[in-house]
C-alpha cells in the first residue's frame, strides 16, 4: 500500500518531470522542441528519477557548442567533403555563392551562447527546493497522523 509520503513523492517526480519538459522547450532552438521527452522512473524505496531525452543528433552540440567553439572536450574542426558530387556549394557570408570540394567546419556555438538543458536544470532545481519540502513534510505528517490513529484504532 502507497503512504501519502510516497504518493507525494511519486505525484512530485511526475510533475517535476513535465515542468523540466517544457522549461527545455522554451530555453531550446525550435528544432529541438518537438524531440525533448522527460519522464519519471521508479527505482525502488520511494526513490524516483527524472530522465530528459532529446532525439535529435545536434542536441549536444546546441547545448555545450561544437568544433573550435566547443565548451568542453578537444577543440577541432570538422572536415567536409561532398558525398554524391564533385564539389560543396553553399552561400557565403557576403550573400554569394561558395563552390569548394573541402571545408573545415568551425563546428557551432552552444545555443545562445549557454546552451538549453543547463538553465533549464537549474531553474527546475530552485522550483524542487522551493516546492518539494513542504509538501512532502506535509506528507510525512499525514502519514505519521494516519499511523498513529491506526495503532490507536488497533488497542
Amino acid at each position: 500500500m502507497a503512504t501519502n509520503t510516497t504518493s507525494a513523492i511519486r505525484r512530485k517526480a511526475i510533475y517535476f518531470a513535465g515542468q523540466l519538459t517544457s522549461l527545455m522547450k522554451e530555453n531550446a532552438p525550435n528544432h529541438l522542441k518537438t524531440a525533448i521527452k522527460s519522464s519519471a522512473k521508479e527505482l525502488g524505496d520511494g526513490r524516483y528519477q527524472i530522465i530528459t531525452t532529446v532525439s535529435k543528433p545536434d542536441a549536444l552540440a546546441q547545448e555545450y557548442g561544437s568544433g573550435l567553439k566547443a565548451t568542453r572536450g578537444a577543440k577541432h574542426t570538422y572536415p567536409i567533403e561532398p558525398k554524391n558530387k564533385g564539389a560543396l556549394a553553399f552561400m557565403g557570408r557576403d550573400g554569394g555563392w561558395v563552390v569548394t570540394k573541402h571545408v573545415d567546419h568551425p563546428g557551432i556555438a552552444p545555443f545562445r551562447g549557454v546552451g538549453y538543458a543547463r538553465i533549464s536544470l537549474q531553474e527546475i532545481r530552485k522550483r524542487m527546493r522551493a516546492e518539494l519540502s513542504a509538501e512532502i513534510l506535509r506528507a510525512i505528517k499525514l502519514d505519521i497522523r494516519t499511523s498513529f490513529i491506526s495503532a490507536n484504532k488497533a488497542k
